[in-house]
């Protein structure tokens, strides 16, 4: 009698969890639908007709390079005259000038590169990751490593 005593609670104790856990999960749930409609409306019918054209256009290849996210000292003018996507961590004016130039003039199909830069810790001035901040649980300090990164 006592194995089947033993049987029973155990099964009343994951029974139990289960049932807490699941409540836990059903109370995170968002109920407010405004929160879950999209941000912004569907691009017009022009913009997607361009884009289209545009990757019908593209071979396998521009469409990969497009991808690519270099970083800036590996980045070389042949990159960018192939359909280089993005740069990262390149902050100089000057240099970030030219290969725009390149892209936008000496590319196939002209388009325009992104430039990057991984401000995770911050710009110039380094901050905790973003989960040893958020670990605080006060979003100011969030909030002002973000305005300040910004502002670098």
């Amino acid at each position: 009698m006592p194995r089947f005593r033993r049987a029973v609670t155990v099964a009343s104790v994951v029974a139990l969890s289960l049932a807490t856990a699941s409540g836990v999960v059903a109370g995170t749930r968002s109920s407010d639908e405004a929160a879950l409609a999209p941000t912004r409306q569907s691009a017009s019918q022009v913009i997607e007709a361009r884009v289209n054209s545009l990757l019908a256009k593209m071979t396998l290849q521009e469409k990969l390079e497009q991808i690519q996210l270099l970083p800036d000292f590996m980045v070389t003018d042949q990159d960018v005259r192939n359909g280089l996507g993005s740069v990262l961590s390149l902050t100089d004016p000057v240099q970030i000038n030219r290969l725009q130039h390149i892209a936008v003039e000496q590319s196939r199909l002209h388009i325009p590169m992104l430039f990057a830069f991984d401000t995770i810790h911050g710009f110039r001035t380094v901050f905790p990751i973003p989960l040893a901040t958020a670990s605080s649980f006060d979003p100011q300090p969030a909030a002002d490593d973000d305005r300040i990164g910004a502002r670098e």
